[in-house]
């Protein structure tokens, strides 16, 4: 059975060396769907972590968390001692789903900072990591998000002239996989329209060569 320490932090995940133990959240078991448990340690409100280096800016994905019962005393209350962001991660957190598998709820690029704040304030605690067998190493949401972005970047333009600068802010301006997947859908069916759909065409051959999302 393969043994490792589960790290103390979901940005320090990808540090961990050596196999990992898999059990059950709760008593239950799912096969390789499973998180390691370990210790719930709610931080004291204000309370710092030390020894600890600077956080990265992509969490791991596979790290999952729970809630402790401060966190969920705090959503029956509707407790104010949270940001509305953090109060919206909290909502989605379940101690079953990695941190990549979670709704959308806010933007990508703030989970390590909301995640730092529910953590500072004992709202949740760490459950253990997310195993499964298909890609442990997939693109985190925030930065497909980028990489699709910079896919794109002119290529409306170059189908459609500097009239398409509208259209390129658009897609810019997307906080989310789920907003962007939306947004493209209308803004290629524009460039369709307003030109062909060969152009049409060409665009989503960007899109997909990104994979599905």
């Amino acid at each position: 059975m393969d043994t490792r320490p589960v790290p103390d932090s979901p940005l320090a995940a990808t540090q961990s060396t050596g196999p990992v133990m898999t059990a059950g959240l709760g008593g239950r078991t799912a096969g390789v769907h499973t998180a390691v448990p370990a210790p719930a340690r709610p931080a004291r409100p204000g309370a710092r972590a030390e020894g600890r280096t600077a956080p990265s800016a992509h969490p791991d994905p596979r790290v999952v968390y729970t809630r402790t019962e401060l966190g969920i005393l705090a959503l029956r209350s509707r407790s104010q001692q949270m940001s509305i962001p953090a109060r919206r991660l909290l909502m989605v957190i379940d101690g079953e789903r990695p941190l990549g598998h979670l709704p959308t709820v806010i933007r990508p690029a703030d989970m390590p900072a909301l995640l730092k704040e529910l953590e500072s304030l004992g709202m949740i605690a760490l459950a253990g990591l997310w195993h499964e067998d298909l890609d442990a190493n997939a693109v985190h949401p925030d930065l497909k998000l980028a990489e699709i972005k910079r896919s794109l970047a002119g290529a409306f333009e170059a189908e459609l002239g500097p009239e398409a600068s509208v259209l390129e802010a658009r897609v810019q301006d997307c906080v989310n996989l789920v907003v962007l997947r939306n947004v493209l859908r209308e803004v290629i069916t524009l460039v369709a329209q307003r030109k062909d759909t060969a152009a049409a065409d060409r665009v989503a051959a960007i899109v997909k060569e990104h994979g599905p999302f």
